[in-house]
């Protein structure tokens, strides 16, 4: 099986677009799609407004869907090349397999979140044995804002339909896992934007990095690619050779011309989202200490994890009555300030 390509990553990290480049760069015009059991046409360029989800991959959730797409592309060809880009099963896949109904508390999640853990380290396992080359981009703690940030509509959790638009999306894990929360502040009518910043920053956790499944228990003896996501924002000119050497590919001279290009489009995705990452804890001295600093139009999400770190790491607030959108510098955030009235657990 080694003219099949595996690349997978816990979360999205860029896989789609490593997938579709792994194709790009040796010259082909079409790949073989599972879910249309035919060759169809590859994208010249994929990149769309905020990924690189022009292209249709095969996209299998779990160890068994993946078995079944592998075996599929084992019946294709021995010579064409072919690729996969397994993830994690799917939550309500997991919760079937574990019998878990009615509605969820955080017991049941965190017994989701290990029986998903433990199914993809299975997958990657199973997949490597076979002799599939696998490609798998990983992500250290330090990166983890960017996973705060929906860059996919996708799917909703525990549901198979795709949401119609990303407030759809938002308005659905607010309501899985917030739904008291929603409740208490609704009866005291504090539904406005303002309200709904200051509920979240009081019940996510940003820094939660159980999501990016950083000690799976892989078998690391064994031949497989490892590219830190940082590598593949950062520096993709040197990971995409470095991976097309792996996998013994050529590269086209023409296809890289016009890939570099591409990819510094794509890349500009991922530095806005970067940014505030690697910004975050000279943000953060910022506005608490009435520095000077620019940090630009924030996403509502960035909002929401500046204020939830106010509150629990600096026992501090923002007076953010009929405040629509965060100022754009520190030191206008600065001047919202006041001591955080909250009750909250010492979670840092």
């Amino acid at each position: 099986m080694n003219n099949i390509v595996c690349v997978t990553s816990p979360v999205s990290l860029g896989c789609t677009f490593v997938d579709w480049s792994v194709h790009f760069l040796s010259g082909k015009n079409k790949f073989y799609s599972v879910k249309n059991s035919d060759w169809i046409a590859l994208s010249s360029n994929p990149v769309l407004k905020i990924n690189a989800h022009g292209h249709k991959k095969n996209h299998p959730s779990g160890h068994d869907r993946s078995q079944q797409y592998i075996n599929q592309l084992a019946n294709v060809s021995n010579s064409e090349l072919l690729s996969l880009y397994p993830s994690p099963i799917h939550a309500d896949l997991a919760s079937k397999a574990l019998n878990i109904t009615g509605s969820l508390n955080s017991e049941k999640h965190k017994q989701i979140q290990l029986y998903q853990k433990n199914d993809y380290a299975k997958l990657i396992n199973s997949v490597i044995e076979s002799d599939i080359k696998v490609v798998y981009i990983s992500m250290n703690r330090h990166n983890i804002l960017y996973t705060c940030q929906n860059r996919s509509l996708g799917r909703l959790y525990f549901e198979e339909k795709r949401p119609d638009s990303m407030s759809e999306l938002l308005n659905h894990i607010d309501q899985l896992f917030f739904a008291d929360s929603i409740d208490q502040w609704t009866r005291a009518g504090l539904t406005n934007t303002w309200d709904l910043r200051e509920r979240l920053a009081l019940c996510t956790r940003p820094f939660d990095t159980t999501r990016i499944m950083e000690d799976l228990e892989i078998n690391r003896s064994r031949q497989y690619c490892l590219i830190d996501a940082q590598s593949l924002w950062y520096n993709g000119t040197h990971v995409m050779k470095k991976i097309m050497d792996f996998l013994n590919l050529a590269i086209n001279e023409t296809a890289w011309t016009q890939w570099v290009d591409i990819y510094y489009t794509w890349q500009q995705l991922q530095l806005k989202i970067l940014n505030f990452d690697l910004e975050f804890e000279h943000i953060m001295n910022s506005i608490v200490n009435n520095w000077y600093y620019e940090i630009g139009s924030l996403t509502f999400e960035q909002e929401v994890i500046i204020q939830h770190c106010l509150i629990y790491q600096h026992g501090l607030n923002l007076r953010t009555w009929q405040l629509e959108k965060f100022p754009s510098n520190t030191q206008d955030l600065h001047k919202l300030l006041e001591p955080n009235i909250h009750t909250v657990p010492a979670i840092y």
